[in-house]
């Protein structure tokens, strides 16, 4: 389904958002009450399309990068935490100078994701940073 998505192939973008859009949606939600936004859903709401951007960024990068040996939803989450984390430093950066939630910001002009995705040590932290 992710390399589909990468060639935006409609009806993959379609069952994709269906299936794991209130999932994405929930862990945008988590991100940004745990931050302190006054209005968790309304960010989350906005974050979506900024997601759904990056994930479209560079041709698909973060779509084709994505391997079969990790569950696609954790994949997901890890990119959605990173999303939410840029959306913060953007909108509401003094929210984040006593927060110790959120991954550490990646430097300007680097990737979501380093490589070819998430190993398993960044699966198991993103885990640990939902639960």
């Amino acid at each position: 389904m992710a390399r589909a998505c990468a060639q935006r192939d409609e009806e993959a973008w379609r069952e994709l958002l269906r299936r794991d859009g209130p999932f994405v949606q929930a862990v945008l939600r988590g991100a940004f009450r745990r931050a302190g936004v006054p209005s968790p859903a309304g960010e989350a709401e906005e974050a979506l399309g900024e997601f759904t951007l990056a994930l479209l960024d560079r041709d698909g990068a973060l779509l084709k990068a994505y391997r079969p040996s990790s569950p696609l939803r954790i994949y997901l989450a890890v990119i959605a935490r990173t999303v939410a984390f840029r959306c913060l430093r953007k909108r509401h950066p003094l929210l984040l100078e006593d927060s110790d939630t959120l991954p550490a910001p990646p430097a300007s002009g680097e990737p979501l994701l380093e490589g070819g995705g998430p190993d398993a040590d960044q699966v198991r932290r993103a885990l640990e940073t939902l639960a």
